[in-house]
């Protein structure tokens, strides 16, 4: 397959994913409803969220592993990166901080405190709250860029890591994927070693725990690697044909056995190669000329903002929240009339800050010099790449 290929089916997922993280948060976290019945009801979504941060971790990889050019500067790929996430990043901050100096005797939904002090202000801003096995850092601000965290640490490595997996021979690809896919599915498993005070019946894991499962930069690495060595068996013709059928019965069973494993894999490990597997299958039917429903126009728009919805979704939720009352719950028709407005304003934030903030200051800033802009439908692979 061609170097260059556009792959528009990832970029639609991409809104996929990111609609999911915020159908989560919505339903969830910001306990808009008072029917206890529908709030056990709506329980089962809880790990959707950690299942597509998941998915765009290997996202990430495959895309940046399959637009790589040989040859390209380490500094020019980490500029092109720091321009692609940044500027969402600082106003996704700056509407948490503020919020935070607003509210700051109030909590955020999930219980943990919003005033976090200056200097997690700072960690959150440099984007290293994942490196410390603190939850209320981890979390603090605009709690979604913790997952950014993780990024810059992968994009770090990447100039490596795609060294490394280009001189891997052809022949090896597949026994190098599996052993990073079987890494994927077994990294959550210290976690249950690790000892402490249980978060509550939710979440029967200590702090440290999820941390080291969840939010530690090092242990997701491996999903980030599955994605580039998935994009280079796919390069190199060697990716076997999924059937649908097998794709829709494992994404199935994922997500119907992880109620029933132990806790940390309702962080997304189980999900992840799941959506590997769907990932090059859209590929794949991308590079032949065979995009479907996620290659849609309306659907590559959206999802060339999913990074501004991601990042920027949770500061806003946080105020209306504030406005309606922090305490105050609502019965089912106000509350789906509140979740769907809530959407709505969240999407079309995302929109304008792609259209006026992301996108220019990409196109002046992420490059030494100005060659043309990237095409419209090139994907990205996380919610920051």
């Amino acid at each position: 397959m061609e170097t260059g290929q556009r792959l528009p089916s990832l970029t639609g997922l991409r809104f996929f994913l990111a609609a999911s993280v915020l159908a989560t948060h919505l339903f969830i976290d910001a306990a808009f409803f008072a029917d206890p019945g529908l709030r056990t009801a709506v329980l089962p979504l809880d790990p959707l969220a950690a299942c597509a941060v998941s998915g765009f971790f290997v996202l990430s990889g495959f895309v940046l592993a399959w637009t790589h050019r040989p040859g390209e500067p380490a500094g020019a790929f980490w500029r092109r990166r720091l321009w692609r996430i940044g500027p969402a990043h600082a106003l996704g901050w700056l509407g948490a901080v503020a919020f935070a100096v607003l509210a700051a005797d109030s909590a955020l939904p999930n219980g943990l405190p919003l005033h976090c002090g200056p200097g997690f202000s700072a960690v959150s801003l440099l984007l290293l709250q994942g490196w410390a096995p603190h939850l209320a850092l981890n979390a603090c601000f605009n709690s979604p860029s913790w997952s950014i965290s993780c990024e810059v640490f992968f994009y770090a490595l990447f100039p490596l890591l795609i060294a490394a997996a280009r001189r891997l021979p052809a022949r090896r690809l597949g026994a190098v994927w599996t052993v990073l896919a079987v890494a994927v599915l077994s990294l959550p498993l210290p976690a249950l070693a690790v000892g402490g005070p249980v978060l509550g019946r939710d979440i029967p894991l200590s702090a440290e725990s999820v941390w080291l499962c969840y939010f530690f930069p090092p242990a997701r690495l491996a999903e980030f690697a599955l994605g580039i060595v998935t994009a280079r068996l796919l390069r190199a013709g060697r990716w076997p044909r999924v059937p649908r059928t097998v794709l829709l019965l494992s994404c199935a069973a994922a997500a119907a056995l992880t109620p029933f494993l132990p806790a940390p894999f309702r962080f997304g490990a189980l999900g992840a190669v799941p959506l590997t597997l769907l990932i090059a299958h859209l590929a794949r039917a991308d590079a032949e000329g065979r995009s479907g429903l996620a290659a849609r126009p309306a659907l590559i728009r959206l999802g060339e903002a999913s990074y501004a919805l991601y990042i920027l979704h949770w500061p806003l939720l946080l105020t209306v929240r504030q406005l309606l009352g922090e305490d105050r719950a609502f019965g089912v028709p106000a509350g789906l009339v509140l979740v769907t407005a809530c959407a709505l304003l969240a999407q079309g934030t995302a929109l304008l800050a792609h259209r006026f903030v992301e996108r220019p200051l990409a196109q002046r800033f992420s490059r030494r010099h100005s060659p043309a802009p990237a095409p419209p439908g090139e994907p990205a692979g996380a919610p920051s790449t």
